[in-house]
């Protein structure tokens, strides 16, 4: 496999896997081995780090909607893995529903949302739902976009399922960046580590996943980054590439510093994670985006 960057301006691998490839990677691998970005357990202080990202999501969907008075809100998270999300919109009182592969994310670490699962190809659970005229205030699309096989028309089928005055918020990590481009030109790395088959399929920066948005129909309203942990790349000392054995010091240091940032005021996390994404860095980013053709102002 080969990744290459398309005529949409994001990077994709080349040849795909199947789809019953896919399924079975996700459904009987994913959770079980701690696969991707996660672990069977978690200590305290990255239990915390991760309750406190979820929150950060909560407070982003509901700065980018205007409900009605005592009105309830509703959220779709689609690929929901472990549930935190799903559990921190819960607790603030929405009506939650998830789509996943596997039920063994929510099993180990939040099963009180079982119930609120259905499990399955998550496609076919859209079009499901599609049919059944079913609509959200947000949905979530958190760390899935990179794994589709077709993300062009999962943006497309998302429009179905938003309401008018919706959000959809994306999770991506921040591949190609400044960061990474600069430590593979200044020898810091030899490779392009975050090119990860089969479980990364495709891969975005902020300009690239803004694009293919809009192309789908969707209108950009604003986008954050999280911590630039590559920034550790450039020296010796925490370069968790060249050193593999730097990684979990490296991991954890970037849990600490997150989790410091987190601590703060909301908005002051949104403004620092805004100027990252305008740089260009930051590991990941966050989009949060409106149907295409209703009038409003970027934050």
């Amino acid at each position: 496999m080969r990744c290459y960057k398309n005529n949409k301006g994001f990077y994709e691998i080349k040849p795909r896997p199947s789809i019953s490839q896919l399924k079975s990677y996700y459904s009987s691998k994913y959770f079980q081995e701690g696969r991707g970005s996660y672990e069977v357990r978690y200590d305290k202080r990255e239990l915390k780090w991760i309750v406190q990202k979820s929150k950060f999501k909560l407070f982003l969907a509901k700065k980018f909607l205007c409900p009605k008075k005592n009105k309830k809100l509703s959220v779709l998270d689609v690929g929901c893995g472990e549930g935190f999300c799903m559990d921190a919109f819960l607790k603030n009182g929405w009506k939650v529903e998830g789509i996943d592969f596997s039920n063994e994310g929510l099993k180990q670490k939040n099963p009180h949302l079982i119930r609120f699962l259905q499990k399955g190809d998550i496609e076919l659970e859209i079009q499901k739902k599609i049919k059944d005229n079913k609509t959200y205030d947000c949905v979530l699309l958190l760390n899935v976009l990179e794994h589709v096989l077709k993300p062009i028309d999962l943006l497309k089928k998302l429009k179905k399922l938003v309401k008018k005055k919706g959000v959809l918020m994306i999770t991506v990590p921040n591949d190609f960046s400044v960061a990474q481009k600069m430590a593979q030109k200044l020898k810091f790395i030899n490779h392009s580590f975050w090119v990860a088959p089969p479980d990364h399929l495709q891969y975005f920066d902020n300009n690239s996943l803004a694009k293919l948005a809009r192309y789908c129909g969707w209108k950009d309203i604003s986008i954050v980054a999280g911590f630039p942990i590559d920034w550790f790349l450039f020296n010796p000392g925490s370069n968790y590439i060249k050193y593999k054995e730097k990684g979990k010091q490296a991991h954890a240091a970037r849990i600490i510093l997150e989790s410091l940032i987190f601590e703060c005021d909301f908005e002051n996390v949104f403004g620092f994670g805004q100027a990252l994404a305008r740089l260009g860095m930051g590991r990941d980013i966050t989009a949060i985006f409106r149907l295409s053709g209703r009038k409003t102002d970027k934050h």
